[in-house]
């Protein structure tokens, strides 16, 4: 009966009827699986309705009875997932996020030790957000979490390799002495950004023979093939187009990805796509290549045509916060403010991208106070985006301060790895003026001797034939 209850969309009666009978002293007289069946369908009547929390409670009761199989499990890191994303119901109660970050991933650590296939096979949006907060973990089980994933042979979405999962994976066994299975890890990554910031960070020499016979250019290349299969094979997801942009612009290929974004081979190409939503992000990156051309002007047209495009149906924020940094550095810092001066509601991380542009705005106007007033939100916020802050810094001309905060990113764990990458040399395509003066900038800012020293100490530079990362 309560199976029908929920197929008629009926989950609060089938909720009730349910946990009337869990709670009846004739349950412990059905089967082991019959009692599974029956928690999980509570949990499931729950989840319905939307109330995750108490969803929870009856799918963790059925993922530990002994008739559990790996669809319990799987339900229940979907609520761990979902009771961090969504709002809770009244009556229910709070729950620290911590403590559902370490729920989530110790379900999927369990999952995917005991049913690698089935974990092996978990659709992204339920393994992402561990991955994103494996950091927070604590050690032992953030260790749990990537070796288990590993063995079970988890891929993202198109089959490709969560690689920046693998290299925390690798740095881990690599402290524990386990170089063997670091050298394992390290062979799977695949993507470029990735290998380059691992050649650079010292602690990852113990696997230097794998690194380095892992050609960085090549490994651009094949990436380039792999995700021009995975485009080709899907062509009216423009998700899967936007993939293979990207790689292209990495390796300078600014011409071509000009040609699968012109209007003028497929007119009006939203109607092409499935997912047509996603055009700001197409013309972003055609404005990317045109300023990879020096065609500056033909890029801010593009973006200004991006900007009044909805982003995942609310007002565009990336493209007007991307449109005003590309105006501040074509000297132009009035029309930069206007292109941000609408929006509201946004990330802690997109608020300091405007903040940002708001301090260079203001200095290239002379306006001091509004640049002090920027630049105490950006210090105030640094963790919501620690390399904008930095940026930051160089841009207001207070090097010391600057060499302090890149000294302090140098030695913080979990931030040296990416910031080593950003420090690596590129090839950075034309400059305006603008460019060249903070370029200037950072140069002087890695030609102080304390910088030099710490970054000697940790890591390396290396010249690479790729652009920045974006």
């Amino acid at each position: 009966p309560a199976r029908r209850l929920l197929d008629a969309r009926e989950p609060a009666a089938a909720a009730a009827a349910l946990e009337r009978m869990i709670a009846s002293p004739d349950f412990a007289a059905l089967s082991p699986a019959a009692r599974t069946r029956a928690l999980a369908l509570a949990g499931a009547a729950r989840l319905e309705l939307g109330q995750w929390h108490a969803a929870s409670v009856w799918l963790k009761r059925a993922s530990l009875t002994p008739a559990a199989t790996s669809k319990e499990w799987r339900y229940r890191l979907k609520v761990d997932e979902g009771a961090e994303i969504y709002p809770i119901k009244a009556g229910e109660d709070d729950v620290p996020e911590a403590e559902l970050s370490r729920d989530a991933a110790l379900t999927l650590a369990t999952l995917a030790w005991k049913w690698p296939a089935a974990a092996g096979a978990l659709d992204d949006a339920l393994v992402e957000p561990v991955l994103a907060s494996d950091a927070e973990l604590p050690r032992p089980l953030r260790l749990d979490v990537l070796r288990a994933l590993f063995l079970a042979h988890w891929k993202r979405r198109g089959r490709f390799e969560p690689d920046r999962a693998w290299r925390d994976l690798a740095r881990l066994l690599i402290e524990d002495g386990r170089l063997d299975e670091a050298a394992a890890v390290v062979a799977r990554i695949e993507d470029p950004y990735v290998l380059i910031g691992m050649r650079a960070d010292k602690r990852f020499d113990p696997v230097a023979s794998v690194l380095t016979g892992q050609d960085v250019s090549e490994a651009a290349l094949a990436q380039v093939l792999r995700l021009t299969r995975y485009a080709e094979s899907g062509p009216r997801s423009l998700e899967r187009w936007l993939f293979l942009t990207h790689e292209l612009l990495a390796v300078r290929e600014d011409r071509i990805v000009l040609q699968l974004t012109d209007d003028s081979v497929a007119p009006g190409s939203g109607p092409r796509y499935k997912d047509a939503g996603l055009r700001n992000w197409e013309l972003d990156d055609r404005a990317r290549a045109l300023e990879g051309l020096g065609r500056w002007d033909e890029a801010v047209v593009v973006l200004e045509r991006a900007q009044h495009l909805s982003e995942g149906g609310d007002v565009n924020v990336s493209q007007s916060i991307n449109l005003a940094s590309l105006l501040v550095s074509l000297g132009r810092p009035r029309r930069a403010l206007a292109a941000v001066a609408g929006l509201a509601a946004m990330s802690p991380y997109g608020r300091m991208q405007v903040e940002e542009v708001r301090l260079e705005a203001a200095l290239e106007r002379g306006r001091r106070r509004d640049a002090a007033r920027a630049l105490d939100y950006l210090r105030a916020h640094a963790s919501d985006a620690p390399r904008t802050y930095l940026d930051a810094l160089v841009e207001a001309g207070r090097p010391a301060e600057a060499a302090a905060r890149l000294i302090a990113l140098l030695k913080d764990p979990d931030e040296r790895t990416e910031t080593l990458t950003e420090l690596q040399h590129y090839d950075r395509g034309p400059l305006t003026r603008r460019d060249r003066r903070s370029l200037a900038r950072w140069d002087a800012l890695l030609a102080r001797t304390d910088v030099r020293a710490e970054i000697a100490a940790v890591g390396r530079r290396l010249r690479y034939r790729l652009a920045p990362p974006d």
